[in-house]
């Protein structure tokens, strides 16, 4: 729930400072409203019961009376009734309840298990027709940008059972961040290799890189969880082409990162960083908000990490105003070999809405889906204002889909109308708000501050204020650097596509904690010298033994079932 928070704080802050400086009209609508039947409204007005999982801070009562249950009703003729709401796991517990009583709302979300549970039951309906006709190309497009994966985990015998709130594949991967002027001070070649990073983490642990004649700083920072969001090993060990807590393909079978032979290689090399102290020595203690302190203490210069790990703890982006001399740039992880390495990305779609047996109009959950994606998309039916005030409140749409913030899309169009000059690229074929508030923000922040906002930090004549809305500008471009960067690899084919989604069996279910609890007290004891590289080799065997085969085995029946196509 925490790095949830974090997530949808960066993208609630992304919408509100991007607004600042818009300059476009705000009282004109980009678009009349749609009139296809894609959004046609039902006239009478339908009721549409449903249930609700809550994140803190946010009541039932919230969940009634919002923007988007007045937008349903007005624009769509949906009346949506929330039977309940509850915070985090008691809403699993209600809804296995429900499954149990077979007493269902008309729509619901649920994961994977209890999608097969309801659909082997016969309590939820195929969707196929009420998607095929009813889903918008726009919502079409952006659910199967990264593949219909999603979609064929829910089918069965032909039949969709449930609608994916997709989380974009691509925003999962991570990239390399490292100091650049600590880099450049000493005159280090950029990262293209991982020998040259080698080099780099080792510079900056011993060749006083801060210029403070003190031996206070190492090279790379990981946390005690080794797979985490940021400061982990994970991108470190895919350079080895290792793919630790990860199933990928070899062949045509599916198999277990952690204990492949690439994994001991990458292993090996961490172990000789700790060794040689170039690695946290107490990174055995910190979680990734207490790793995330070594930035802003200008301890270390190196980490991995997704789109939005230098805002871990605030550390990169606090430290960009605390010391105006630091700079970081983005790269792709280095390969050890002639290989290109490929990070790995994950499918993290694991929430699905399913409609119940026997209700009149399943398409309502489509037209809804389509609202949010057009609010998300544009060109958006309303004005500025009105659309302002409804997308602040994306939260609490009743399915809302990572993609309908097009992160990624809205990046690559922000950057190439600032780096043409020409913004009719923005305001003229987009036609988006998000987009157009994105690229003012941006561009706002380049052309005042240069290429790392150097000048708002620098220049004394700048408020307080505008220094923290610069801050918080520099953090978000970077975000797009690393966009770009995997948009790259994807085009080129470059990323790792991890296999498991939502799959749980009933052995993973049984057995999963214990495993992931031996994989982590080995690799951390095998990486601080506590253990030999060949324990290992003794993990692997007893990962096997101790439910990992069995997981395996059904992970690839159910694969093969469930992708025959």
């Amino acid at each position: 729930m925490r790095r949830i928070f974090l997530f949808c704080l960066v993208i609630v802050l992304l919408v509100g400072f991007s607004s600042i400086g818009y300059s476009q009209e705000k009282k004109a609508p980009l678009a009349k409203w749609p009139t296809s039947k894609y959004f046609e409204k039902y006239t009478p007005p339908i009721t549409v019961t449903a249930v609700r999982r809550l994140w803190v801070g946010v009541t039932e009562a919230d969940m009634k009376n919002n923007l988007w249950n007045k937008y349903y009703r007005e624009k769509l003729g949906i009346n949506l009734e929330y039977k309940w709401a509850v915070i985090g796991e008691q809403y699993d517990q209600k809804i296995n309840l429900m499954l149990a009583s077979g007493e269902l709302p008309d729509m619901m979300a649920v994961n994977l298990r209890q999608l097969y549970q309801l659909a082997e039951a016969g309590l939820i309906q195929d969707l196929k027709p009420a998607w095929d006709t009813y889903a918008s190309p726009d919502t079409k497009l952006s659910a199967t940008a990264d593949g219909t994966a999603p979609f064929d985990m829910v089918t069965i015998d032909g039949k969709l059972y449930g609608i994916p709130s997709i989380t974009p594949v691509t925003e999962t991967g991570h990239v390399l961040f490292v100091r650049e002027d600590w880099r450049k001070k000493l005159g280090l070649p950029e990262p293209k290799t991982m020998n040259d990073l080698l080099k780099i983490i080792e510079a900056f642990t011993k060749d006083d890189p801060d210029g403070d004649g003190k031996n206070d700083t190492f090279g790379l920072i990981i946390s005690r969880d080794l797979y985490t969001n940021g400061f982990d090993i994970t991108s470190f060990c895919n350079g080895y082409h290792a793919y630790p807590n990860a199933w990928i393909k070899k062949g045509t079978e599916i198999v277990y990162g952690s204990i492949q032979p690439e994994m001991k290689k990458a292993l090996t090399q961490l172990q000789k960083l700790y060794k040689d102290g170039v690695l946290d020595r107490e990174f055995v203690v910190k979680d990734e908000n207490k790793a995330s302190e070594s930035v802003i203490k200008e301890q270390a210069g190196v980490f991995f990490g997704v789109q939005w790990a230098h805002w871990i703890g605030g550390a990169g982006v606090d430290l960009w105003l605390k010391n105006p001399q630091s700079k970081w740039k983005v790269y792709p992880i280095p390969s050890i070999d002639n290989r290109p390495a490929k990070p790995i990305v994950y499918n993290r779609t694991n929430e699905f809405f399913v409609v119940r047996k026997g209700f009149e109009h399943p398409e309502a959950l489509i037209k809804m889906l389509n609202l949010i994606n057009l609010m998300g998309h544009g060109p958006q039916p309303l004005s500025y204002d009105e659309w302002e005030k409804l997308w602040n409140d994306w939260g609490y749409a009743f399915i809302r889909p990572e993609t309908i913030h097009n992160n990624i899309k809205r990046w690559m169009n922000t950057f190439k109308a600032i780096e043409t000059n020409d913004p009719k690229v923005i305001q003229t074929i987009y036609k988006n708000y998000l987009n157009a508030s994105q690229y003012e923000g941006a561009k706002k922040f380049f052309e005042f501050g240069g290429p790392d906002g150097d000048k708002w930090r620098l220049d004394p004549n700048v408020k307080q204020a505008d220094r923290e809305w610069a801050k918080t500008w520099w953090g978000f471009t970077l975000s797009g650097r690393v966009f770009q960067i995997l948009e790259s690899q994807k085009k080129k084919g470059l990323l790792m596509y991890d296999q498991i989604g939502a799959f749980v069996s009933p052995t993973m279910i049984e057995k999963l904690a214990t495993l992931e609890k031996l994989e982590t007290e080995t690799f951390t004891r095998i990486i601080t010298g506590d253990a030999p590289i060949e324990e290992f080799d003794k993990f692997v065997e007893q990962w096997n033994k101790l439910g990992g085969d069995q997981i395996t085995k059904e992970l690839n029946e159910w694969h093969k079932k469930t992708f025959k196509k």
